[in-house]
């Protein structure tokens, strides 16, 4: 174990690693005729209400845009461990180092091997192209859709964060913060980190699919061009997508969806209807329907 340990400032934290590409089924896209809408006036493009061929539409190859998103955000886990720091809590930042590095935890970590430790993130679609992205909140909604040990794993880091926001806030003292981190931490290292940042399709659900604008390409006759960048919206799931679709109006925009489910989201969003104390094993979630 480390002698001393060191803050992490907000601004280090490096690139994360690539994630290997998907892409949409034939059937998942939308194509319609590019509107004067999808492209700049200047431009030599005519919007003339037609498609291209189905062979063209169905050829179409487009990939999934992906993000890494953490369980546990960046904002709570640096806040918590420079709390760590500060109280001289080595032997839980040691056990931090090794349980998210995957590693010994014997020399003090990159910020970035903390940031974007394989055992703290899911992959998923874009934060803006999901309903209810946690930004620097703990990510409740994370086990949903999960089975087996992976939703075991991904609900023991869920808990434990909820604990490491409770010390980094201040909301308790650190040697009951330790009592609890210690019973609480051998949750969340039964799994290795490549078997959970993974995008695994059917845990996700594609409520409005992404579109396709197509106008002819006026330098090359035959030929079909896409002008627009698609705009999908994929769910999660603490409310079902129904409910989701009965809260906005008729034919509402993408943006106003955006808009609104961020005051559902204020709402009654993921409850816990029953804590789980120091064993994450017993967490259950209520998903509002």
């Amino acid at each position: 174990m480390a002698e001393f340990y060191t803050i992490f400032p907000d601004s280090e934290r490096q690139d994360s690693f690539p994630v290997p590409p998907a892409y949409y089924r034939p059937d998942e896209i939308l194509h319609r005729p590019a509107e004067k809408e999808d492209f700049d006036t200047s431009s030599s493009y005519v919007a003339d209400g037609t498609l291209p061929p189905e062979a063209v539409m169905r050829a179409r190859k487009l990939e999934i845009k992906l993000a890494r998103h953490h369980i546990i955000s960046w904002k709570i886990l640096r806040t918590a461990w420079n709390r760590a720091v500060l109280t001289k809590l080595n032997t839980v930042c040691a056990i931090l180092v090794r349980m998210l590095t995957e590693s010994e935890g014997r020399i003090m970590p990159e910020p970035g091997a903390i940031c974007w430790a394989k055992r703290n993130l899911i992959v998923g679609p874009l934060g803006n192209d999901r309903l209810f992205d946690p930004g620097d909140s703990l990510d409740f909604e994370s086990p949903i859709a999960m089975k087996g040990r992976r939703k075991a794993h991904v609900a023991a880091m869920v808990e434990l964060g909820k604990l490491l926001q409770a010390f980094g806030e201040n909301n308790i003292e650190p040697d009951e913060f330790s009592k609890k981190f210690m019973k609480m931490h051998r949750f969340c290292m039964k799994l290795r980190g490549e078997e959970i940042c993974v995008f695994e399709r059917d845990e996700w659900t594609l409520m409005a699919p992404p579109d396709l604008a197509w106008v002819k390409n006026p330098w090359v006759a035959g030929n079909w061009l896409t002008v627009n960048r698609p705009a999908p919206l994929w769910h999660r799931g603490s409310y079902s997508p129904a409910k989701a679709e009965r809260y906005y109006s008729p034919n509402a925009s993408d943006q106003e969806k955006r808009t609104k489910t961020a005051i559902l989201k204020r709402r009654t969003h993921t409850r816990f209807i029953r804590q789980a104390g120091e064993d994450p094993r017993y967490a259950m979630w209520k998903f509002v329907t």
